[in-house]
């Protein structure tokens, strides 16, 4: 079976405003008042939606289950979605109410890693116990670092895909 987070909206039989609409806290304050469901402050958009999703999924998950499709907020590291923006590729496995598995395509953007790990540092500040953040994260020198390594590891493909086209006897430019 595989569940996505979207499957909370089917659970609570409510529409839910995009994560990023100032209204989202408010609405999941409410939801979880509605369905009993606990959380503890700080009650950010993130922790709402992990509460309401342990609470309606996870919970659900007796045989082996997929809950795929993670909002961004929530999965600092893994890559946005190739076709749901808002998104990432990521999945966690459960069987028997238990995570057994978590997995994800990870984050090569340092410019875009930056920035989540800057929303990480915020929540952190707010008492977020559960955001994922260090003092490395957010230090230009990881971004620098990161951006030097991804450049150099195309420059390198690149290099080798040239000298692999003119060992085969091809002159021609690459297009």
């Amino acid at each position: 079976m595989c569940l996505s987070v979207d499957t909370t909206e089917e659970a609570t039989g409510e529409k839910f405003p995009a994560m990023e609409d100032p209204e989202m806290p408010k609405f999941l304050e409410a939801l979880c008042v509605k369905h009993n469901v606990d959380c503890r402050p700080p009650r950010t958009v993130a922790r709402l939606v992990d509460k309401l999703v342990g609470h309606f999924l996870e919970e659900t998950c007796i045989n082996p289950t997929f809950v795929t499709d993670h909002p961004e907020m929530m999965s600092p590291l893994a890559k946005t979605h190739r076709s749901r923006p808002g998104l990432t590729e990521r999945f966690e496995l459960f069987v028997c109410k238990r995570e057994v598995c978590n997995a994800y395509t990870e984050l090569n953007n340092p410019i875009v890693q930056r920035q989540r790990f800057e929303e990480q540092a915020k929540q952190s500040a707010q008492g977020d116990d559960e955001a994922q953040v260090s003092k490395w994260a957010v230090d230009d020198g990881h971004a620098l670092c990161m951006l030097r390594w991804v450049l150099a590891l195309l420059s390198f493909c690149v290099t080798k895909c040239v000298c692999i086209h003119r060992k085969r006897g091809v002159n021609a430019p690459i297009h």
